[in-house]
């Protein structure tokens, strides 16, 4: 958390109007590959990808960096983690895009992203974000910035099975 209160000190010295805020995520992987610890800041939930099966992650919901100064309630997670899993973080713009139906939402997305959990990971997020580019399109498009992260990893080898 002190990676957060650093980065609200920063965004409040430097912000240009009193009401700029920012959502923030970030992870801590300790060495032994076996968990990663989210902490979020007003941020969206991620994706954790487990084989070929995929699961959206929420965090407890938390203020924004700069929202309120010094009010550092934000959100920890720790999510544990298989030998070839996968953690997929994006910002609002991938999902907050209205469709014909309404808004995707969170929902929308995790169905998108199964519908490709088997993917390897480069064409699992240019069909992420194409299948939500394509359901926003009738009416509009997406209109606000989009940015995924897909983050994978080999774990090193138990020291039981050496």
């Amino acid at each position: 958390m002190q990676r957060l209160r650093l980065l609200e000190r920063v965004l409040i010295a430097e912000r240009p109007h009193e009401e700029t805020y920012a959502t923030v995520v970030s992870l801590d992987f300790p060495p032994d590959g076996r968990s990663v610890r989210v902490m979020s800041a007003g941020h969206p939930g991620l994706l954790h990808r487990q084989g070929a099966g995929i699961r959206w992650v929420d965090h407890r919901p938390s203020l924004a960096l700069g929202l309120f100064p010094g009010q550092t309630d934000w959100a920890e997670t720790e999510l544990t983690l298989a030998a070839q899993d996968a953690v997929v973080l994006f910002t609002d713009g991938l999902y907050e895009a209205r469709t014909s139906h309404g808004r995707l939402g969170e929902e929308g997305l995790l169905r998108l992203a199964a519908r490709h959990a088997r993917l390897p990971a480069q064409p699992f997020v240019d069909a992420l974000v194409r299948d939500a580019s394509a359901s926003a399109r009738p009416v509009g498009g997406a209109t606000d910035d989009v940015t995924v992260l897909h983050l994978g990893w080999n774990r090193p080898p138990d020291a039981a099975a050496r």
